[in-house]
């Protein structure tokens, strides 16, 4: 017969007690890595909402000015001088000879022109 020196096995207590605390520390592993997941997937979602508010804020902004600029280049707008010929787009002239501020607002006085016909009109 021959003998074949085998290691000496610890006793099977010790197994269990180390694979207990190894599960234990992988468990508690596991549970921090997935909080850790959640809390950054929550932060995540907040930037990106942060972010989509503020593309939307600037987007409104954009429209709006947008707006504003093709109002401004679509209609004809009079600056209240006195003494000073005004010319609109659709050929007409302005001139304005007395500018008032009162109570119901602003009184213009002066004459309107029309270069495709050599009339002018007066303006109450």
């Amino acid at each position: 017969m021959s003998s074949v020196a085998t290691p000496p096995q610890p006793p099977v207590d010790d197994l269990v007690v180390k694979w207990n605390k190894r599960t234990k520390r992988l468990s508690i592993a596991l549970i921090i890595l997935a909080t850790f997941f959640v809390l950054s997937l929550v932060c995540g979602i907040f930037v990106i909402r942060w972010k989509l508010n503020a593309i939307d804020k600037a987007e409104k902004n954009l429209a709006f000015g947008q707006f504003v600029t093709d109002y401004n280049a679509a209609e004809d707008f009079v600056q209240p001088t006195v003494n000073t010929i005004q010319f609109l787009r659709r050929g007409y002239s302005i001139f304005l000879e007395r500018v008032e501020y009162t109570q119901n607002g602003l009184v213009l006085s002066g004459q309107v022109g029309n270069h495709s016909s050599n009339t002018r009109d007066r303006a109450p």
